[in-house]
């Protein structure tokens, strides 16, 4: 027979089961949430306002100390001037993201090694995006040596490999950029190079 106190257990895990997930299902239906509103726009083809949205929201994760989700929503919103027909141009928001990335890395070596390898990984396929060998090359190589201090034994083999060149090319779309997106670009892109990330707590991956 159970007893009142395993009871009171059992009851209390419940509810806080029960708590955390009502507070999962407020955040993926909350209108406020920036991410959740630019995917759904991205749904319904309104490229120029969720890449408005990204941006808003890779901004107030840099103003957070997120690194990791500012470089997220800056590649997707680099993903949506792509798709505008602006190949070049997104290609200095995935450097961007990139730079977060490896940003990101350097500041979770000390505490996590995991979290250095994943974000060092993401910012050499950026970089490869935003067609910066010599980066995507130097990022690649410090990966390798991050790898081997965990795994001297390591063999080359078992990491990640250079990828070719992403050829991508302009689709001669060149109208489809709204003057308030063109703004909120060159501002964010203004912010960047003025903005220095916070050593604050971050979200991410742990070992």
């Amino acid at each position: 027979m159970v007893d009142f106190k395993e009871k009171t257990v059992v009851s209390s895990a419940y509810s806080h089961s029960e708590d955390m997930t009502k507070t999962w299902v407020s955040r993926l239906t909350d209108s406020s949430n920036l991410w959740l509103n630019a995917i759904r726009c991205e749904d319904e083809k309104d490229i120029n306002k969720a890449c408005l949205l990204y941006l808003s929201d890779a901004r107030n994760s840099l103003n957070s100390g997120s690194l990791i989700k500012a470089a997220l929503s800056c590649s997707c919103a680099a993903s949506c001037i792509y798709t505008l027909g602006y190949a070049s141009y997104s290609r200095k928001f995935y450097l961007e993201s990139a730079k977060m990335y490896e940003e990101n890395a350097d500041l979770a070596v000390k505490t996590s090694i995991r979290e250095a390898l994943w974000s060092l990984e993401k910012a050499y396929i950026n970089y490869i995006i935003a067609r910066e060998n010599i980066k995507a090359e130097s990022v690649y190589n410090k990966f390798l040596n991050l790898s081997r201090r965990v795994n001297p034994f390591l063999d080359e083999s078992e990491t990640i490999r250079l990828r070719p060149m992403v050829n991508s090319s302009e689709n001669g779309k060149t109208n489809n950029l709204s003057v308030e997106l063109r703004k909120a670009l060159a501002d964010f892109l203004n912010f960047r190079s003025s903005h220095t990330p916070k050593l604050a707590e971050k979200a991410g991956v742990r070992k």
